[in-house]
């Protein structure tokens, strides 16, 4: 038990503390060995039944926090975009633009911070969507992020899609092991590289509970993200060779 975390692996338990890996709830050794150092996974095998229950499982028993948090960013997105509607004055527009860029991030890492506490057996809360920590790392590996993708997709597009694939854990690194811009990037490409398969189904999937949350006009977004990003973060502890709090 720590203060602060000691290295991969160790969790934060609820009372604030943190723990070595043997010591997580529903720990189980990772199959394959490991690797989680190096972002490579070792080329585990994802249960994707086993993903699934689990998010599910942490949705349900947290659907008040996982629901407000829904809300809030619906709320944020539509404030802004109602804003940018009425507005007429250019430069007030590009302002709004760069605030709501920022926000954005904001509420990007706060989803991946909910996320990923989850699997420290800690419950989301509605204020990890407005926290400011990492969010210049962030912005700058997302900025780098849509430059790769941009200039792939003008490259006959198949290297835009493979970019987006490689370098989409990115804010998982940022997050969960304090990286920065350029490093985040580096670990998303090392992790993708060693789990190529279990980590296309799961981005997949993670993609496609997003659409269908934004072709229903957001009402199911509500559930579908939430998912979403449960399933992410089950996934990237789990290709990392760290342990997940049942």
């Amino acid at each position: 038990m720590s203060d602060t975390s000691q290295g991969p692996g160790w969790w934060q338990a609820s009372d604030g503390k943190w723990y070595p890996p043997e010591q997580a709830p529903g720990y189980q050794a990772p199959a394959g060995g490991g690797g989680a150092a190096d972002g490579g996974g070792g080329g585990i095998a994802l249960d994707f039944g086993a993903a699934f229950s689990w998010s599910w499982k942490q949705f349900t028993e947290n659907i008040g926090p996982w629901i407000t948090i829904a809300v809030g960013v619906a709320v944020v997105y539509l404030v802004f975009f109602g804003l940018a509607l009425v507005i007429n004055s250019f430069f007030l527009d590009l302002i709004l633009r760069l605030i709501g860029y920022v926000v954005g991030a904001m509420i990007a890492l706060g989803l991946i911070r909910a996320a990923l506490s989850s699997t420290t057996g800690t419950k989301p809360e509605l204020s990890m969507l407005f926290q400011t920590d990492h969010i210049v790392d962030y912005i700058i590996a997302t900025i780098l992020f849509g430059i790769a993708v941009f200039v792939g997709t003008i490259l006959c597009c198949i290297p835009g899609i493979l970019a987006y694939i490689f370098l989409g854990f990115y804010g998982f690194y940022i997050v969960g092991r304090d990286e920065g811009s350029t490093a985040s990037l580096g670990s998303s490409f090392n992790l993708v590289k060693s789990n190529f398969g279990s980590a296309v189904v799961l981005l997949l999937v993670a993609w496609l509970l997003l659409i269908v949350g934004y072709i229903t006009c957001g009402i199911a977004l509500v559930v579908t993200g939430p998912l979403a990003y449960l399933l992410l973060a089950y996934g990237w502890k789990t290709l990392n060779g760290e342990p997940v709090a049942a």
